[in-house]
C-alpha cells in the first residue's frame, strides 16, 4: 500500500482546476504548495491495461456473519468516445439511472426485494463498465437477480410507452442542468472533458440525442446491449 501510494499519489501527477471566484491570493497559494513541483512526463496510452473479464459468469463470495447479499451485475463496455455511449445514457437511465427507473419500480416497489437498486455507466481510459448494484436479503438473492434479468428481457422485447420516455427525457435534461450548477460542478465538467480529450460539443450531442431519441431506438439499443449472457454476476454475503 505504501509503495503504491508513493508511486501514484504524487502532486506532479495531478491537474489543478479552479472554478468560481478564487480571490486574489489563490494563485499565490497554489504556487506556494505546488509551484515547485516538477511536471511529470506525459502518460503513455500503452501503460494503461485493457479491461479483462473473468471466465466465471456467476461468482459467489460467502461472508461469515453477513446479514445481506451485495449483488453486482456488470459487463465490459466502451468509453465516451464510442458513438453508442450517449444513446446508452438514455437506456441506462430507463433501466436503473433514476428513482423512477425500471429496476426501482420492479425490484424495489413491486417485488419488495431491496431498499435500493441502481445502474451506472463508468467510462475508463480505453474501455468502460456498465454495472448494476444492490443489497438484498440472502433469501431474496436469487429472486432479485432473476428480476433484474427479467427487466432486460422486457426492454429487449417490448417497445416502451411514449409517456415513460418523455418522463425520462425531462429528467435527463434537468439532470444536465444540475451538472453545470455552481463552481464545484463546473470544475468536475472541465476535469472530465480534459481527462477524456473532449470538448463541450459532447454535451450538445447529448442534448440533441435526448430530444430526438425514440421508443424504437431504445428497443433496438436494448436488443444490442442488454443480452443477459454478456453480463457477469458477483454476490458477496449470505
Amino acid at each position: 500500500m505504501k509503495s503504491f501510494h508513493e508511486e501514484h499519489y504524487r502532486p506532479e501527477l495531478a491537474t489543478i482546476y479552479v472554478a468560481g471566484q478564487p480571490g486574489p491570493d489563490l494563485i499565490q497559494m497554489v504556487n506556494r504548495y505546488f509551484g515547485t513541483t516538477k511536471m511529470a512526463p506525459e502518460r503513455q496510452d500503452d501503460t494503461v491495461p485493457l479491461l479483462s473479464t473473468s471466465t466465471e459468469r456467476i461468482k459467489v463470495i460467502p461472508k461469515k456473519g453477513a446479514m445481506q447479499s451485495a449483488v453486482r451485475i456488470g459487463r465490459p463496455l466502451f468509453n465516451n468516445h464510442h458513438p453508442d455511449f450517449i444513446p446508452l445514457q438514455v437506456l441506462n437511465t430507463i433501466l436503473g439511472g433514476y428513482f423512477g427507473s425500471r429496476l426501482m419500480t420492479s425490484v424495489r416497489e413491486e417485488k419488495g426485494l431491496t431498499y435500493g437498486i441502481g445502474s451506472y455507466i463508468m467510462p475508463l481510459r480505453h474501455s468502460g463498465i456498465w454495472g448494476i448494484s444492490s443489497e438484498v436479503a440472502g433469501e431474496s438473492r436469487d429472486d432479485a437477480i432473476d428480476a433484474i434479468f427479467e427487466e432486460f428481457k422486457i426492454l429487449r422485447t417490448r417497445e416502451m410507452p411514449e409517456e415513460e420516455l418523455r418522463m425520462v427525457k425531462n429528467y435527463m435534461m434537468g439532470d444536465l442542468l444540475r451538472n453545470f450548477d455552481g463552481p464545484f460542478s463546473t470544475a468536475d465538467i472541465y476535469r472530465l472533458l480534459q481527462e477524456f480529450n473532449m470538448d463541450f460539443t459532447f454535451y450538445q450531442k447529448m442534448i440533441d440525442h435526448i430530444k430526438e431519441v425514440t421508443t424504437r431506438d431504445i428497443l433496438e439499443l436494448s436488443r444490442k446491449y442488454l443480452r443477459s449472457e454478456d453480463f457477469l454476476v458477483v454476490v458477496a454475503g449470505v
